[in-house]
């Protein structure tokens, strides 16, 4: 009976450790390969419903490598441009569309359906699914959107942001 209860409290402990290097492939696949992420640094997400009309908002962080920061500092947006596109599960490839910022996001507030906002708040909440995340790190997306220096890419899915100057990149979506 003990041998059988460890086994199976081994058998979840290693099905809980899959699943989060699941979890942690899957947030490094929002980002281009040739940044050189290597783990996420802080995530926070939140779903309301599955499937067609299920909600997903989040923010995932990543720390920069200080050689690709550099990089990117010095050469600026043309470094992002010059990276291969990504190859995905299904073979096509995707190419990432780079501007500058300062740059608002469409987002929502109390009064009104749509507002441009260097909030990234405001961008959570579009859809009325906003969460809570970590005021530091609310500010350092804020600060990278309001100011030059920063770059982003809108993808299908949410937006990318790369911050040399911080050596982050955000990763945020909503709907």
């Amino acid at each position: 009976m003990t041998i059988c209860v460890g086994t199976i409290a081994m058998l979840g402990a290693c099905a809980y450790f899959v699943a989060g290097l699941a979890r942690e492939r899957h947030r490094l696949g929002f980002v281009p390969t040739g940044l050189g992420v290597t783990g996420v640094r802080y995530a926070k997400e939140d779903s309301w419903g599955f499937g067609p009309g299920g909600n997903e908002t989040g923010v995932i962080a990543y720390a920069l490598p200080v050689p690709t920061a550099t990089a990117i500092q010095n050469q600026g947006i043309r470094y992002l441009q010059d990276l291969p596109p990504e190859t995905l599960a299904n073979g096509l490839g995707r190419a990432h569309s780079w501007q500058t910022t300062p740059a608002q996001l469409e987002g929502s507030d109390a009064h009104a359906n749509s507002v441009f906002s260097f909030d990234v708040a405001d961008y959570l909440n579009r859809y009325g699914f906003g969460i809570d995340i970590d005021p530091t790190v609310r500010q350092q997306i804020n600060d990278a959107l309001a100011n030059d220096g920063s770059f982003l890419s809108h993808e299908r899915t949410g937006i990318l942001i790369v911050a040399p100057s911080l050596q982050k990149v955000f990763y945020i979506y909503n709907g």
